[in-house]
């Protein structure tokens, strides 16, 4: 760790046991440890949900050959997959998901990092609630009741178990939601055999759907518009070159004032032209510049249309590297750029036998 710059598994094994404790000061003194030590929060959450990947590889003996492991770390990603559950991985991989994107917009990232982890500190709780029954609900007291199981007299005068009802009358009317929202339904036997017997619940299958904290379920394009960095916004006014030329120009002060000098270097190296109406490119020298704008292009973009009050304003990087023109820095280097322009600096250097310092 020190030597390397890296954190070591003993890390993420403990923090996802106390996850699965729901212990969330123990969960937080880690990651504070984690960040005293140098670390930073985007490279913690990106190797959690490696290690929740690695977990539920490790939960099927055909997929092992995945893990890119020692033996004695295999054993462990072994031992805690069977402590895992499949829904509780999943959650927590689609939480840690959501983390990493929003990390980089987010004014406190250790507050967005410190957010997540308690989100799954709670996951345990969500799926305990979910499989639990819930039972006779009565208007005067308006709270939970157990099934009663005392004995009712039958016709021929033996004991018979009751039946448990299922809805109350009381239950509370809901009213759907404009958007079609479908929630998993829940079976119960009408009765049971012995009072002892609880009711048996048939879970339907997994489908495409997410549960939430809250217990929303959220379809597949949901979650894909929550996970959406850009704005949204109806607005299209039209502009000139020149007003879209000074908004980058403020935007590239904006870069420098961040500190961001890899971003302003893209930003500087040539203005943007447009291909088609709010369609325009820009001309980077390598694929490394290429990352960096993919990078900070939702916050450039998120500037420019609100700035310029139009949403549909579109900006991509085009790699070129032969049209990037390499500045002179050596003496000779400036000596050729100039006599390039003005070919009698030659003829100068040749008469006098002029030589550089």
């Amino acid at each position: 760790m020190d030597n390397l710059n890296i954190l070591d598994y003993d890390y993420y094994f403990n923090i996802t046991g106390s996850l699965l404790k729901e212990d969330t000061a123990k969960v937080l003194l880690f990651f504070d440890e984690i960040l005293s030590r140098g670390f930073d929060g985007a490279h913690f959450i990106a190797g959690l949900s490696e290690h929740f990947r690695n977990l539920l590889v490790g939960k099927d003996q055909s997929t092992l050959k995945l893990l890119e492991v020692s033996e004695g770390i295999k054993t462990k990603y072994l031992q805690q997959s069977q402590q895992a559950s499949v829904s509780f991985l999943l959650s927590a991989m689609n939480i840690a998901n959501q983390c990493d994107i929003s990390y980089k917009l987010s004014k406190n990232q250790r507050l967005q990092v410190e957010l997540a982890l308690l989100k799954m500190c709670h996951l345990p709780s969500v799926f305990n609630l979910a499989t639990t029954p819930l039972t006779v609900t009565s208007a005067t007291d308006g709270g939970l009741k157990k099934p009663d199981t005392s004995t009712v007299t039958s016709v021929n005068g033996a004991q018979a178990s009751p039946a448990v009802s299922v809805v109350s009358e009381a239950a509370p009317v809901y009213s759907a939601p404009p958007k079609e929202v479908v929630t998993p339904s829940v079976q119960v036997k009408e009765t049971i055999t012995s009072p002892a017997e609880k009711p048996k619940i048939v879970m339907p299958l997994r489908s495409t759907l997410t549960p939430s904290l809250t217990g929303e379920v959220k379809t597949q394009e949901e979650l894909l518009e929550e996970e959406d960095p850009y704005l949204k916004g109806e607005d299209k006014e039209d502009f000139t070159m020149d007003a879209f030329l000074q908004c980058w120009s403020d935007f590239a002060a904006f870069a420098k004032k961040e500190g961001k000098k890899t971003l302003l270097t893209v930003l500087t190296a040539g203005a943007p032209r447009m291909l088609k109406p709010y369609v325009f490119e820009v001309i980077v020298g390598n694929m490394v510049q290429e990352n960096i704008f993919r990078d900070e292009k939702p916050v450039m973009l998120n500037y420019l249309r609100s700035a310029l009050k139009n949403f549909t304003i579109e900006v991509n990087a085009r790699v070129d590297e032969q049209k990037v023109v390499r500045k002179p820095y050596t003496a000779p280097e400036k000596f050729q750029h100039m006599a390039a322009r003005n070919p009698q600096l030659l003829e100068l250097k040749s008469r006098f036998n002029l030589d550089f310092d």
